[in-house]
Parts: C-alpha cells; structure tokens; sequence
C-alpha cells in the first residue's frame, strides 16, 4: 500500500482524470520510490477519475467507496 502523503508527492503536477500510463510517466519524472512505481504499473485499471480512487486499487480501503 502505498501512503497519501508519499502519492502527493508522486502525483505533482498531475491533473485528474488520468490513465494509468500518464500516472506512471508522471511518477516516474517526479523520481518517485521504485516501489511506487512497481505497484502503479501492476494495477489492472486503465484510467482513474480521482487520486482517491487511485488510493482505494492501491490498497487503502477508507479511500474505496
């Protein structure tokens, strides 16, 4: 799982909705921790309407509604 504060940090820079490939391009550029990555390019979901949504098929149930 991977934190809120941690994936603020990632995600500088990016607007919402985003698919998978621009969040990865973006994590990247932003020198995110390689585990970040990894679990972000692992996920099944193509696009994401929120960063909360994101957080929720990243692991963290309080964000999955």
């Amino acid at each position: 799982m991977v934190d809120r504060g941690t994936l603020d940090q990632c995600l500088l820079g990016i607007s919402f909705p985003a698919g998978k490939e621009e969040i990865v391009e973006c994590v990247t550029g932003n020198s995110c921790p390689q585990h970040v990555t990894t679990q972000l390019q692992s996920l099944r979901v193509g696009a994401f309407q929120s960063e909360e949504e994101l957080l929720c098929q990243l692991g963290d149930s309080s964000y999955c509604s």
